[in-house]
């Protein structure tokens, strides 16, 4: 299923999301993106510079950031 992209929209939200370590995507990683759309069971981000969204199911994730930069130690 191919979901259009609303990257036109002002109302993207800056995120970073952790993967869980069994994760199919990513697994330990990171990726910035923006979020698109939240669901019960997952989220639609797209990259900058992408035209295509990614779904990310909520099982592969182990925490979000919704900043454009990673966490660090000054949190």
């Amino acid at each position: 299923m191919e979901m259009p992209c609303k990257k036109q929209s002002t109302n993207l939200i800056p995120v970073v999301i952790y993967f869980s370590n069994d994760s199919r995507v990513l697994p330990g990683q990171e990726l910035t993106a923006e979020l698109l759309e939240e669901s019960d069971s997952g989220l639609y981000v797209v990259q900058q510079d992408r035209k295509q969204a990614l779904f990310v199911p909520r099982t592969a994730v182990s925490a979000i950031y919704f900043s454009q930069k990673p966490l660090t130690a000054s949190f």
